[in-house]
C-alpha cells in the first residue's frame, strides 16, 4: 500500500492461531499476514499487485491468498486482484486494524478504507468484515460485512476496532477518530445483530483532538459473570 522505507509496515495487532500455533499480523501498510514462529509465511491477505522477493530472496506472490466470490468461484478480474475495484461480494481491507478470529475460524477485521482502490476521490467508508480462508486451497472468501452503507457517519481513516460478541452473535464495531457525532467529532460503538444487521446498540464519543478511542473491548465486570455475594 505504501512504499515507505522508515514506517513500511506498521504493525499495529497480533494474535495467535492456537489451530497451528501461528502467528496472524496487521500490517496496516501492507495487509493481513500469517506466519509461522521461525518467520516462514504462511499467507498474505493484500491487494496482489507489487508483491516481489523478500529479503531472504523468497518470492512472496505464491503466498497471496486468491479471492472467490459468493458462490465459490474464483475472482479473475485483474482489476479486483490487484486492489483498483471491487465488487458486490468481495473487498480487500485497507489500512485494517483489529484482526480477530471467530469461533468459525473466519478472520474478522476492521477494514479502515484509508485510500480505497489507491483512488482518494471515492466515497469514504469503514467496514467490520469477515472473511473465511481455506488455506489448503490459498482462497478468501468474504462472508459478512457492515458499515459500507453507512458512509462517512462511521468513517475512521485510522485505529479502530472490531469485537465479535458470541453469547449473542453480535458484532462490535467501533470506528475511533475524527468520526462526525451529534455534537463534535470521534468515535463511535455500534453493535450490531450479526444474522440481521440490525443495530442494537449505538453510542457515541467525541473529544477536542477528535480522537473518541484507539480501540474498544466489551469486558465482563465480574470475573466469573456474577457479582459478589456473601
Amino acid at each position: 500500500f505504501v512504499p515507505d522505507l522508515a514506517d513500511w509496515a506498521h504493525v499495529n495487532a497480533v494474535i495467535h492461531d492456537s489451530t497451528d500455533n501461528t502467528i496472524i499480523i496487521s500490517a496496516r501498510l501492507q495487509g493481513v499476514m500469517k506466519l509461522t514462529y521461525d518467520n516462514k509465511v504462511k499467507w498474505i491477505l493484500a491487494p496482489h499487485y507489487g508483491w516481489r522477493k523478500n529479503r531472504r530472496g523468497e518470492e512472496l506472490a505464491p503466498y497471496l491468498l486468491k479471492p472467490i466470490d459468493a458462490a465459490g468461484n474464483p475472482i479473475t478480474d485483474t482489476q479486483v486482484l490487484n486492489g483498483l475495484a471491487d465488487r458486490a461480494d468481495f473487498e480487500w481491507p485497507w489500512f485494517q486494524h483489529s484482526p480477530a478470529l471467530t469461533p468459525d475460524h473466519n478472520l474478522l477485521v476492521f477494514d479502515n478504507g484509508t485510500t480505497r482502490n489507491n483512488n482518494p476521490d471515492l466515497p469514504k467508508y469503514s467496514r467490520a468484515v469477515e472473511y473465511k480462508i481455506d488455506e489448503t486451497n490459498m482462497t478468501i472468501q468474504q462472508v459478512w460485512a457492515y458499515g459500507k452503507e453507512r458512509g462517512l457517519e462511521t468513517f475512521s481513516g485510522i485505529v479502530s476496532s472490531v469485537q465479535y460478541l458470541p453469547e449473542k452473535n453480535h458484532v462490535l464495531f467501533a470506528p475511533g477518530w475524527q468520526v462526525a457525532n451529534t455534537v463534535g467529532k470521534g468515535g463511535k460503538i455500534v453493535e450490531i445483530d450479526r444474522a440481521t444487521k440490525t443495530v442494537v446498540a449505538q453510542t457515541s464519543v467525541s473529544s477536542p483532538n477528535l480522537w473518541g478511542f484507539h480501540r474498544t473491548k466489551r469486558v465482563k465486570i465480574y470475573a466469573n459473570g456474577n457479582p459478589y455475594t456473601e
